[in-house]
C-alpha cells in the first residue's frame, strides 16, 4: 500500500511540474481572477455589496 501512495505523490508531484514549466502560474491567477468577479458579481446581485 505504501508503495502505492509514494508512486501518486511522485505522479503528482511531476504533474505539478509540468504545469509550472508550461506557465500553469499564470492560468492559476486568470481562473482566480474569474472566481473573484464572480463572488463580487454575486454579492452585488443579493444586495450585500459592501463597501
Amino acid at each position: 500500500m505504501n508503495k502505492k501512495l509514494s508512486l501518486y505523490i511522485v505522479v503528482l508531484a511531476v504533474i505539478a511540474l509540468v504545469l509550472a514549466a508550461c506557465g500553469g502560474d499564470g492560468e492559476t491567477v486568470e481562473v482566480t481572477r474569474i472566481v473573484e468577479v464572480t463572488r463580487v458579481v454575486e454579492a452585488a446581485g443579493e444586495g450585500g455589496g459592501e463597501a
